[in-house]
């Protein structure tokens, strides 16, 4: 078994300024195999995609948000076929992980994805820049 480097975020600037840490990974114990490295290849192909298509939403999303309804309406519900398909991808991508390794080392890889996307979540929501835009102070 070896200890694997799964996947590493870098935060935006104002997270940076809140906490010590820079960057987030995971790490996850695995016997990689050939097979193992080709599915890992093609996720990560697939989640950069979907992380491209999310962060563009977001940005669209911030920009109309202070517009008109319709508008902010139509991006959000876009967002949220975005977290469905990142949903339905890391599901599909389950099960190829399954089949090369086993149910309980897939599982931990997804879970850990999971974990590390609500990480960066949570920083990014705790930054003062999110915050003033929000009208409130930073989070502690």
């Amino acid at each position: 078994m070896i200890s694997l480097l799964i996947v590493s975020f870098q935060l935006p600037p104002a997270a940076m300024a809140q906490t010590d840490t820079t960057n987030i990974s995971i790490r996850l114990t695995i016997s990689p195999s050939e097979a193992f490295w080709k599915v890992y290849r093609q996720y990560e192909t697939a989640y950069f995609n979907q992380l491209l298509k999310a962060n563009q939403l977001a940005a669209d999303y911030a920009a109309c948000v202070a517009g008109n309804d319709a508008a902010t309406h139509k991006v959000f519900m876009k967002w949220l076929k975005n977290d469905i398909a990142g949903d339905k991808l890391k599901k599909r991508y389950y099960k190829k992980f399954k089949r090369v390794s086993s149910p309980r080392m897939a599982s931990a890889f997804i879970r850990r994805e999971n974990n590390a996307e609500s990480e960066v979540s949570r920083l990014w929501i705790s930054t003062a820049e999110y915050q003033r835009d929000r009208g409130r102070p930073p989070i502690p």
